[in-house]
This record gives C-alpha cells, sequence and structure tokens, in this order.
C-alpha cells in the first residue's frame, strides 16, 4: 500500500538529472532497508531522490558475449560433459575458456566461459536453454562497461545468483 504524493521534474539538460520529490510515502517492502512497525518502510516529509538520465548503448556496442557455465562439485562431471558437447557442436564458432573449480572474479560458484561473437548469439544461447540441463547459465554482452555488462544487462538460463560486482570498482 502506498500513501504519497510524488513530484517529477523534468531535467532542463541533458546533463541534469530528474528530480523526484516524496512528500510523505509508506509502504510495504519486502526489501527495505529502514523498517518501522508491521515491515512498513517510512519515508520523511521532502525526500528528495535523483535519478540520473541514463542513455542505452546502441546494440552495435556489443564486442561479444559470454556465456558462465556455473557448477558446483557435485554437478562437475556433467559440467564437463556439456562443455564437450558444446566444443563439439559449436566448433569456430567461439572460444571455451579454463574450467575453473573454484569461484573466480564476481561469479560465486565454479564455472568455464563461453566467447562468442553477437552473429552467433541465437544460435549458441538458444541451444545452451534446451541443453543446460541442471546446470546454470550466466550471460553478459561486452561493451566496454564491466558492471553495467554485468549487473544491468545480465541473462540467466536456470537459476540466477547474486554476482560479487564489488570486482567492478570504479
Amino acid at each position: 500500500m502506498v500513501d504519497c504524493a510524488i513530484t517529477l521534474r523534468p531535467a532542463t539538460s541533458s546533463d541534469e538529472p530528474f528530480l523526484l520529490s516524496l512528500r510523505r510515502a509508506t509502504m510495504t517492502a519486502p526489501h527495505a532497508t529502514s523498517r518501522t512497525q508491521a515491515g512498513k518502510l517510512s519515508y520523511a516529509e521532502g525526500l528528495c531522490i535523483r535519478i540520473h538520465h541514463m542513455t542505452p548503448p546502441d546494440i552495435s556496442a556489443i564486442q561479444d558475449w559470454h556465456a558462465h557455465v556455473y557448477f558446483d562439485a557435485e554437478h562437475r562431471d556433467a559440467a564437463w560433459a556439456l562443455r564437450e558437447q558444446i566444443e563439439a557442436r559449436f566448433e569456430g564458432k567461439l572460444q571455451m575458456g579454463r574450467f575453473h573449480e573454484r569461484p573466480v572474479g564476481p561469479h560465486p560458484l565454479w564455472s568455464y566461459q563461453l566467447a562468442f561473437e553477437p552473429s552467433h548469439f541465437s544460435e549458441i544461447v538458444t541451444w545452451l536453454t534446451l541443453n543446460h540441463g541442471a546446470l546454470d547459465v550466466f550471460l553478459h554482452p561486452n561493451t566496454g562497461d564491466g558492471l553495467r555488462d554485468h549487473r544491468d544487462s545480465a541473462v540467466w538460463i536456470g537459476h540466477s545468483y547474486t554476482l560479487k560486482l564489488e570486482v567492478f570498482d570504479r
């Protein structure tokens, strides 16, 4: 339930953020950062939130794609078998990364990486979607902005996981 008055003032230039003013808001929020009684989140009078203008990158900014196949000790053999199928099926269409039996970079589980050109996205991702079995796959474009690519442009096949995004310190 929301009880609030909201004012949005548009930016006067492309460099200025939007200004969102909440006069009084009380809402039920399962992931509230500041709770009051009965799980309700209460905002103080006159709280202002700045929303920065974000221009989405053009799809031509995608240099290539990475798919990370996640696994653990229990699913190691299944991960290796899938890897062999991928190598045989997509020979010459992707570069296969190392088989990491430990978390690496922002990835919370063991994984291996597939790198491929945008022109092969449909074929590879369609096949992974239907053939990943019990394994989970994390996909992201590479545009030159690692944080945005991993956080805002992520695609998951199977279950999703919380990435260790602090590796992308700005």
